[in-house]
């Protein structure tokens, strides 16, 4: 099994900050959330995810928080403000941008900015992709579904390079493998 079996105290103190980001996510989400679907327990599956992987602090909690404005009436001031600049710029580098219509041109330019910041926004995106991928199965939509697994094939390509060598990498390109067939 992929999972961390051994216990210390510095993987302890990253439990407790990673509960801290998820009542974060909760109290906002209660508060002002928007998103039909349940951003709660994704956004703790991919910080988990990422948390019982080995990750380290920055990509773990910022993992917990990534869908906060997309999702919420959170700012990325008010992220800053509690959470420090590192963890606000990945949340930026994984988020998409409103103002771009299409969605394969949105998921593009969202991956070409996970990139651009580097390993911890990609690692991120990747935990993200991994615990929606299953949902596509369930759209009946066939353009919807064809356009999900295009997007899910162009971040493949496009972090291969990067991150192609890691377990999350694996697990998403086997999960893509089974929907692609």
């Amino acid at each position: 099994m992929w999972y961390i079996e051994d216990m210390n105290e510095e993987k302890m103190m990253l439990g407790k900050e990673m509960d801290k980001a998820i009542h974060y996510v909760a109290k906002n989400i209660a508060e002002s959330g928007h998103n039909p679907k349940p951003v709660l327990s994704h956004s703790f599956r991919v910080a988990d995810l990422l948390y019982q992987l080995g990750y380290e602090r920055n990509i773990v909690i910022a993992a917990a928080l990534h869908d906060l404005i997309e999702d919420t009436d959170v700012t990325y001031e008010q992220l800053n403000n509690d959470f420090g600049d590192k963890i606000v710029n990945i949340v930026q580098a994984v988020s998409f941008n409103p103002q771009i219509d299409d969605y394969l041109e949105q998921a593009k330019d969202m991956f070409k900015n996970c990139i651009e910041y580097g390993f911890e926004a990609v690692i991120i995106k990747c935990s993200d992709l991994i615990q929606n991928i299953d949902f596509v199965q369930f759209v009946s939509d066939e353009q919807k579904k064809n356009q999900l697994v295009k997007k899910y094939e162009l971040f493949l390509d496009m972090s291969k390079e990067l991150i192609g060598d890691t377990e999350v990498y694996k697990i998403l390109k086997e999960k893509y493998d089974k929907i692609k067939n």
